[in-house]
């Protein structure tokens, strides 16, 4: 089943393998009336779940679940031009009726202009936003279908007929701010994939930077830079052998490793290709932050 192997991958953060994955259900068309599946949390047996269990609608034809994830699993390989070649063949109705799938184009959008605070603060952003469960909703001609994101609806009262329900979603302003259950776990996944960038291109380039710099790039302010610093896990992060501060200025000891893999570079002698490009990278940062 399409959905478990989708959890099952981001389990392991196999993202190579969720791109083929997804990019295989999205070719394939998978029919519009899709059989049964659910996720590994229906069933501790892993049998059937009874027909009250809260679980998400199984995967269908156009589903904007699989084009969102795969949108995330495109940038966390760093496959930007495969993520703009995808947003560009979402069938139009897919983008009109889900707004998760938008929120994750804005930040794709952001790294495409190598703005990666403004990347990392949408993803923060989403951290307040619930998570809710796709409903399949069934729409004329038969058997089509379509999954969106609904609130669950109180007992109390009468459930929403699935015009009103679709009318609801194609209005932009009130479709709902919410992420899928599918595609949740996969945004502190790329927040983190985006910093680590952020910090290995700047531990490459530089064994100095002032931390408000850094800061703007990362979206942090100086403290939480400091506290990474004082934990440890922003030398882990960078890859290097040792960060240290003197006052305001962020030191980076880079180690044996790191001095042999920069000394591969252009003609095997001073800064490679990588580090070069690192560096306009960060000189076009200062110019924004000008």
């Amino acid at each position: 089943m399409a959905y478990v192997q989708i959890q099952t991958l981001t389990a392991q953060r196999d993202w190579p393998g969720l791109v083929a994955l997804l990019e295989d259900l999205e070719a394939a068309q998978f029919p519009s009336s899709p059989l049964p599946s659910h996720p590994l949390s229906a069933s501790a047996e892993g049998g059937a779940a009874d027909a009250d269990v809260d679980i998400d609608a199984p995967l269908t034809a156009h589903d904007a679940r699989v084009y969102a994830l795969l949108l995330i699993a495109l940038l966390l390989v760093g496959d930007g031009p495969g993520a703009r070649l995808l947003h560009r063949r979402t069938p139009f109705h897919v983008r009109m009726t889900s707004w998760e799938l938008n929120a994750i184009a804005d930040v794709a959008a952001a790294l495409h202009k190598n703005d990666t605070a403004s990347a990392l603060t949408l993803l923060a952003s989403f951290n307040s936003l619930p998570t809710l469960r796709a409903r399949a909703i069934h729409v004329e001609p038969a058997p089509a279908t379509t999954i969106l994101l609904v609130p669950d609806v109180p007992p109390v009262a009468a459930a929403p007929s699935a015009g009103a329900i679709l009318a609801h979603n194609l209005a932009p302003q009130t479709q709902p701010r919410a992420f899928s259950r599918l595609v949740r776990p996969l945004l502190p996944c790329l927040a983190d994939a985006i910093a680590e960038t952020v910090l290995r291109s700047v531990a490459r380039a530089y064994t100095g930077v002032h931390i408000t710099s850094l800061g703007r790039m990362l979206a942090a302010s100086p403290e939480q830079i400091r506290a990474k610093v004082e934990d440890g896990s922003l030398h882990a992060a960078m890859g290097v052998e040792s960060v240290s501060l003197d006052g305001d200025v962020l030191h980076i000891v880079k180690g044996t490793r790191s001095a042999a893999a920069g000394a591969g570079g252009l003609a095997g002698s001073g800064p490679g290709l990588q580090q070069v490009q690192d560096l306009a990278k960060y000189l076009m940062h200062l110019e924004r932050e000008i």
